[in-house]
């Protein structure tokens, strides 16, 4: 939760000059006051304190704007209601304060505007800080505390949470405290590798070098869990600090990574784009799930307006909390259900990791179930989501049908040695396959793996058009489309 200070001019909606009253009447001051109050000009406004002393019009006007505080920005809609009760010299005018909160909430209340009539019959109003509001006192002002609700989760097939808050420890660097900086950089990348974790941390020393040097300056965010088995190794390391949070998280890093996204905290591209929407601080869903219902996750904003006073000087200046004025809960977030199936997601996860070795290879794995088309596990080996997003020929779709009527029928085993020509021809047709390749004589899985078309279109005259319907009833699909 933070509180948010302020200083705007304030400007008050249009239509309510007309007095009820008569031109001499105190409607037609109260209806000056509203009015000026609006434009920020009280010229046309007397002004006495309780006490009976003149004020000039001026220093209601700089007043009025250090109590609204973080809300002139927002002003309030005013309006008069009804005619002014007279005694005697003294009347009593009732308005409406309408103040629209950021994020649109409304925040409504009465005030009491007071005049006392004057020797020449006009009258002023009496001003004191309680007239913007009841609580107010000479130098106290507005601050709104904003309030996030629990982020919701993201939920697999049986409705238990994928995402939620986990704990983690943020890594850091004291740059004042360590002893040399090109042996902490060794050090450290040894224990995150000792973890498989992999850190840049080439622009280290650099963001060191600039930042204070009893400042914290990150180097990695850790589950907890990883961060437990280096630990030791770690905080021997003269310089490193440690700082505990909470984050979003799936239960491993590369748990559907590039289907669900990421939460992180909101960035400058964040604030920029969506303007009023998001204050530093906030954490907010980055690509993925995530980000197409972060609305949805996040839920609604709440705040409290406060009334504060300010007291000291310079760096003794210090910020109290006097009164909560106004109080509007946030809206809870919607969990999001998904039909994964956490088991097969890990599954599908470590069927691709370290996928090409040194050199990683890109590919996805969608795991759909037969009976009812859905996505039981989708794994990539980045950050983008080729398994829903990239083009694949439908033939190629079509392949796990096949293999699996070549292995029922037994015309090969997964360790069959088949050829996998640059090109082979069938029956006085041609066929190719994708980029020219050519794997030679390998295992029938390597053959499935790769993708090879003529390795399927050799094998294809081994299996009847009979061996067609079973595979593919139990995959879900009518006999009919291409073997490769």
């Amino acid at each position: 939760m933070r509180v948010i200070h302020g200083v705007a001019a304030v400007v008050l909606t249009a239509g309510v000059l007309t007095a009820c009253g008569s031109d001499d009447g105190p409607e037609k001051s109260v209806d000056a006051f509203l009015s000026g109050w609006r434009s920020g000009n009280l010229d046309a406004v007397g002004f006495i304190d309780p006490g009976g002393q003149k004020i000039p019009a001026a220093d209601v006007v700089t007043e009025i704007k250090s109590l609204s505080g973080v809300l002139s920005a927002t002003p309030p809609a005013l309006t008069r209601e009804g005619e002014a009760s007279i005694t005697k010299d003294i009347a009593t005018s009732t308005v409406k304060v309408d103040w629209t909160l950021p994020g649109g909430a409304h925040w409504t209340y009465p005030t009491t505007v007071r005049l006392s009539k004057a020797a020449d019959d006009k009258w002023q109003v009496i001003w004191e800080p309680k007239l913007v509001q009841e609580k107010l006192t000479g130098g106290d002002e507005f601050a709104i505390e904003r309030k996030t609700s629990e982020r919701a989760s993201i939920l697999d097939a049986t409705g238990k949470p994928i995402v939620e808050s986990r704990p983690v420890v943020v890594v850091g660097i004291e740059p004042g405290k360590v002893a040399g900086m090109e042996q902490l950089v060794k050090d450290l990348d040894a224990a995150f590798k000792s973890v498989q974790v992999d850190v840049d941390l080439a622009g280290l020393p650099a963001r060191a070098a600039a930042a204070d040097p009893t400042h914290f300056v990150d180097v990695v965010t850790l589950r907890k869990e990883v961060y437990l088995k280096i630990r030791q190794r770690l905080q021997d390391l003269p310089g490193t600090r440690y700082r505990e949070e909470n984050r979003y998280l799936a239960p491993t890093r590369e748990f559907a990574r590039a289907l669900l996204g990421t939460v992180d905290p909101v960035q400058k591209e964040d604030l920029d784009n969506n303007p009023g929407k998001y204050v530093v601080g906030d954490v907010i869903g980055h690509g993925g799930l995530q980000e197409r219902y972060d609305d949805q996750l996040r839920g609604g904003v709440g705040q409290t307006v406060k009334i504060v006073r300010k007291t000291g000087e310079g760096t003794e200046k210090t910020t109290e909390d006097v009164a909560e004025v106004f109080q509007a809960e946030p809206k809870p977030g919607a969990p999001l259900k998904t039909t994964l199936d956490p088991a097969i997601q890990r599954a599908a996860d470590n069927a691709l990791r370290g996928v090409g070795g040194r050199t990683p290879k890109t590919a996805a794995l969608v795991a759909v179930r037969i009976h009812d088309g859905t996505v039981a596990a989708v794994a990539n080996t980045g950050d983008v989501n080729l398994a829903f997003d990239a083009s694949v020929p439908p033939g190629s779709t079509f392949k796990m049908v096949s293999a699996l009527a070549l292995l029922d029928n037994g015309s090969v085993t997964l360790d069959t040695k088949v050829d996998c020509p640059k090109n082979a021809t069938v029956d006085g047709r041609s066929y190719k396959n994708s980029h020219d390749m050519a794997l030679g004589t390998v295992p029938f899985r390597v053959d499935f793996a790769r993708s090879c078309n003529t390795a399927f279109v050799g094998l294809a005259p081994s299996s009847a058009t009979t061996a067609w319907p079973r595979p593919a009833a139990r995959w879900g699909s009518r006999a009919s489309g291409t073997w490769a």
